[in-house]
């Protein structure tokens, strides 16, 4: 997937989270270094989530606590193993018509013609699974909401876009 550099982004946060923090500690009379005993974490507090995360404490507000990824994530690499399986199956069978059109007059045509029927069954039941699968990813993102539903829609653009270019 695509990537892009977030430095600039990076160094604007931290640009900006400095003084807040050091106005922070200096309007509490907190020392420079806030200790996690001192910390309580009120609903009016939201904005010093930073400062329970540089601490160590997690934050019951933040995203950071999750361990384990989602299911439909599961779902995703069972994709793409399967167009990785139809991709191997797709040279399979052009190799196999191959060999076949350079046969015409040999005795196995309707062995060779029952083997490409089978394979192409297979490849179309393995896009079917995987479309299937697809549809899963879709509403489970779309339940989650948020960035995960942002997330299962790319998610899902790409994996079209990869079966578009198999076929």
């Amino acid at each position: 997937m695509a990537s892009r550099d977030l430095t600039a982004v990076f160094s604007e946060r931290r640009a900006a989270t400095n003084p807040r923090r050091r106005t922070s500690a200096e309007n509490n009379g907190f020392s420079r270094r806030v200790k996690p005993f001192n910390v309580s974490k009120r609903s009016s507090d939201k904005n010093d989530d930073h400062l329970l995360i540089e601490e160590g404490i997690p934050s019951p507000f933040s995203a950071t606590t999750a361990s384990l990824p989602p299911q439909w994530v599961d779902d995703v690499d069972s994709i793409h193993s399967s167009l990785s399986e139809i991709t191997r199956l797709m040279g399979l069978l052009n190799s196999m018509h191959a060999s076949r059109l350079g046969s015409v007059f040999d005795r196995d045509l309707d062995d060779m013609e029952g083997k490409i029927e089978n394979l192409t069954r297979e490849i179309t039941d393995k896009f079917r699974q995987s479309e299937r699968m697809l549809q899963k990813v879709g509403a489970a993102t779309r339940r989650a909401g948020g960035e995960q539903a942002t997330v299962g829609a790319n998610v899902q653009r790409r994996f079209v876009l990869s079966s578009l270019i198999l076929n």
